[in-house]
């Protein structure tokens, strides 16, 4: 069942509640209240017996269509203390929150259906803008707040929730001073151009065209590029652009030949550099980097969906120099496993893989990023310590296919020797699953969006 946590406390003040525990049962055909108050007759949690099960009738009429009667009911319990809201204005509170959250995505020329551009566009989506924060939509990060620190967290705290709704609710006043955002200039940002943060790369290796057809499911295509640098290079970033992101799905990006990819089991054992869906592209962590060796050629695990015409697409993976070699070689491994058997309609089918980094050094661990296709659900990354302990290390509770973040610990974690790094996660397939492209089908491991996977990613460097 999913939950709302109402951190910020928009839920409550919109429904003006004044008490806890205090029920409100709504109807989704046209949102009205059908039962507000108490859960049942009990002054407290103690002995007393209950005698009217308030909320629980209420659920039983409303659901056989019946009348709900009460359909209110004093509450009681303890009294909310909301957090004080300043006044709000909009040139120096709420333009300021909107172009760092915003702005990025939500201008012209980049990923955004639609550009932030001015006071104007946000009072017109300005209700728009609330339902997707409401629902945890937007900004999109989907990290439980309660494990480690992510130092690229995109998410809007509590009070800056609680400002932008109050804002809103108020009726998105403009206020007195300028508006900041009218000033604001931007760039074409990635996945359409080289990150802005990281520049040109110092060499681009570019596959040769690719024809992706009208229609149908295309195959994983594996084009291989000689990199004709003359010595082994160490990269403080490898980037990959898709050349036509109407069609790439992803593409991952291997070091060797075809049979080298395919010896040492595809994207299942980690990759060099790689493209997802709401990947931001981002140098290497501080302190690390990876080996490109001379001469090497790089294989492209290229897929591709259909849109209903014809396409074509170079996509092109960017090297960035070190001048000297880092501390430690950054590497990219995961924990995966084929055996996946979803049963049809099935809300919660669960799964968990797990790898050691190490058996004989200690680690620092940067980054895990999960990947499942449209059933998945939640993922989870702990730690198993060799001596019996245990450490959540990152929980994805909510995971969106469309958004698949690279988590990046604000502080790397060091991981003793021995140490497993196991994955748990589980799929919905039920028609509950807006995502679920079929409900009634049997699902199994595959390439294609509608087969499943189950991989946790990691990058870590180990300690000499």
């Amino acid at each position: 069942m999913p939950i709302l946590h109402d951190d910020a406390q928009i839920v409550a003040r919109d429904f003006g509640a004044t008490m806890t525990p205090e029920a409100v049962c709504i109807n989704a055909a046209d949102m009205s209240i059908f039962y507000r108050g108490s859960i049942d007759d009990r002054m407290d949690a103690g002995t007393n017996a209950m005698t009217q099960p308030y909320l629980a009738s209420a659920l039983e009429n409303f659901s056989a269509g019946r009348m709900v009667s009460p359909s209110q009911t004093l509450s009681r319990g303890c009294a909310i203390g909301y957090n004080p809201v300043p006044p709000v204005s909009y040139s120096t509170d709420i333009a300021p929150l909107i172009q760092n959250k915003c702005v990025r995505c939500h201008s012209p020329g980049n990923i955004a259906p639609w550009a932030i551009t001015n006071y104007s566009v946000i009072q017109a989506r300005a209700y728009q803008i609330k339902q997707e924060v409401l629902a945890a939509r937007m900004p999109p990060w989907h990290a439980d707040p309660l494990y480690l620190a992510i130092t690229n967290d995109l998410s809007l705290s509590p009070d800056q929730k609680a400002t932008l709704l109050r804002w809103i609710n108020d009726g998105a006043p403009r206020g007195a001073g300028p508006d900041p955002l009218a000033a604001v200039t931007t760039s074409t940002n990635y996945p359409f151009a080289w990150p802005p943060e990281l520049g040109q790369p110092d060499y681009i290796v570019t596959i040769p065209s690719q024809s992706i057809p009208a229609t149908g499911k295309v195959s994983y295509k594996y084009p291989s590029v000689q990199v004709p640098i003359p010595s082994n290079t160490w990269l403080r970033a490898a980037i990959v652009k898709p050349g036509n992101t109407k069609v790439v799905h992803h593409c991952l990006v291997f070091q060797g030949t075809l049979f080298d990819v395919i010896s040492a089991g595809g994207g299942l054992n980690g990759f060099f550099a790689g493209y997802v869906p709401g990947y931001s592209a981002v140098e290497f962590p501080t302190g690390t980097g990876k080996k490109l060796p001379a001469n090497s050629p790089v294989t492209f695990q290229m897929h591709y969906i259909t849109i209903g015409t014809p396409q074509t697409d170079q996509t092109q993976l960017g090297l960035y120099f070190m001048k000297s070699p880092p501390p430690l070689e950054l590497q990219t491994k995961a924990a995966f496993t084929l055996d996946l058997q979803l049963p049809p309609g099935a809300p919660e089918y669960e799964r968990e893989a797990s790898f050691t980094p190490s058996s004989t050094q200690d680690v620092w661990l940067y980054e895990m990023s999960p990947h499942m296709h449209l059933r998945g659900s939640r993922f989870k990354f702990e730690a198993l310590y060799p001596d019996g302990g245990s450490e959540v290390l990152l929980s994805v509770p909510h995971y969106v296919f469309h958004w698949q973040s690279l988590y990046r610990l604000a502080q790397p974690k060091r991981l003793p020797a021995g140490t497993v790094i196991r994955c748990r996660g589980a799929f919905d397939n039920s028609q509950q699953n807006l995502e679920n492209p079929n409900p009634n089908a049997a699902v199994t491991f595959g390439e294609q969006t509608d087969d499943e996977m189950f991989i946790g990613y990691a990058n870590f460097g180990i300690i000499p």
